[in-house]
């Protein structure tokens, strides 16, 4: 769906560009929105198009919550963590630097050289952050350092 093939004018492109947007920024709103559809859908008894709906919506609420991730392993900059058993890592803008078990001689880190970067360069990269971010947000976690803002 484009102005460019035909299917929508350029201001009802626009509209529905905005909406997106706002969706990305203040995902409630839109939640709210697509529960009354799919309740909608439910009463009058099209559960396979509530079920789509839900699908979407999962997949965009993914799709949100891993460019916010994203977006605050880049603004912390380098973090090192340590979790209960003993793990401590260092994490460069959502890329695994080093690891060590306590006890063990910390390897030796280069300069944090990685440059901010808005959107992830391969789904390799958003891949490993979020595998990191998931670590960092499972409650056994201690963030030992973090050199920027860091929310979770």
């Amino acid at each position: 769906m484009c102005p460019c093939d035909g299917d929508v004018s350029p201001a009802t492109y626009a509209t529905i560009v905005k909406d997106l947007v706002s969706a990305v920024e203040h995902p409630g709103h839109l939640r709210t929105r697509i529960e009354t559809r799919m309740r909608a859908l439910a009463d009058g008894q099209l559960v396979e198009d509530a079920a789509l709906v839900r699908d979407r919506w999962q997949s965009l609420a993914r799709t949100i919550e891993r460019s916010r991730a994203w977006a605050a392993l880049q603004s912390a900059g380098r973090i090192r963590a340590s979790d209960a058993d003993g793990v401590t890592v260092i994490i460069d803008r959502g890329y695994l630097t080093a690891a060590w078990l306590t006890g063990t001689t910390p390897p030796l880190v280069p300069p944090l050289t990685e440059l901010f970067r808005p959107h992830p360069p391969t789904i390799l990269a958003i891949d490993e952050a979020m595998l990191l971010w998931n670590w960092i947000c499972s409650g056994t976690v201690t963030l030992d350092h973090v050199d920027g803002a860091l929310s979770t």
